[in-house]
């Protein structure tokens, strides 16, 4: 006896793929600081083990701390910590905005399925964009 709810949405109509992409996207960045995090705490040397270090030849953002000793603990992850943050209040924002036109109507989904890839295209713009906002140097590092 399966008995479903008569105005109930289903899954796919409330949290459509590019959300579920999106939100799979926004544990990588959260498990990239984490893993950054616990590396410093447990003592390893993250700025050695991960080469991020500036050399004189080259400007690549994989090198974008001077030494060991010349940075905070925290500054590693810190700001991909506020990357994270700032990507989930985007895409959470985006998805409020998504559920809240649909409104339990199966067949305005299809109907406002502009409002995930303008998101979409946004991140993209932000993740590529030169212009130095949102963590730039982590999200050259990212990148590469």
């Amino acid at each position: 006896m399966s008995e479903e709810l008569p105005n109930a949405m289903p899954f796919d109509g409330l949290f459509p793929l590019p959300f579920r992409v999106f939100f799979l996207a926004g544990l990588g960045i959260l498990g990239w600081a984490t893993n950054l995090h616990v590396l410093d705490i447990s003592g390893v040397d993250v700025v050695d083990a991960l080469d991020l270090r500036i050399s004189d030849t080259t400007t690549s953002p994989r090198s974008m701390y001077r030494s060991p000793q010349s940075i905070k603990k925290s500054a590693l992850y810190f700001p991909v910590y506020r990357l994270f943050f700032s990507y989930s209040i985007w895409c959470f924002g985006a998805w409020a905005l998504f559920v809240y036109v649909v409104r339990d109507n199966v067949l305005f989904v299809d109907a406002f399925r502009h409002i995930p890839a303008i998101c979409g295209i946004l991140i993209l713009v932000a993740l590529v964009t030169q212009v130095d906002i949102l963590q730039r140097r982590e999200r050259d590092a990212f990148l590469m």
